[in-house]
């Protein structure tokens, strides 16, 4: 089995920074070194930290490292986006998904 850091960094080939998961980690309670049961990955918390690392994906800069470049193109962003939605939306945390303001107008008056 693998770390939840490993899991976590094994999401993409992209570099994401230790610093990332590291925060994510803490802000749900879970310790990025622990070994990464079943029960884990089907938990609120690693779930969490997973949107928050798709959503750390889909407003990624483009950066070269060792002479290999990684980008994004705005449909690969967005995808990600919608995966961490998707995350969130099955926890029942669809106010904060972004879905954009609408606006109407009801009534005759302007």
């Amino acid at each position: 089995m693998s770390t939840i850091f490993q899991s976590l960094k094994n999401l993409s080939n992209y570099p994401v920074p230790a610093s990332v998961i590291d925060d994510a980690a803490d802000s749900f309670g879970l310790n990025p070194s622990d070994e990464l049961t079943n029960e884990t990955r089907n938990g609120k918390s690693f779930l969490l930290m997973k949107a928050m690392l798709y959503d750390f994906l889909s407003e990624a800069p483009s950066v070269s490292q060792g002479g290999v470049t990684f980008s994004f193109s705005e449909y690969e962003k967005k995808c990600f986006r919608a995966k961490a939605d998707k995350i969130r939306k099955g926890l029942g945390y669809e106010d904060a998904i972004s879905k954009g303001s609408n606006y109407g107008y009801q009534g005759e008056d302007f």
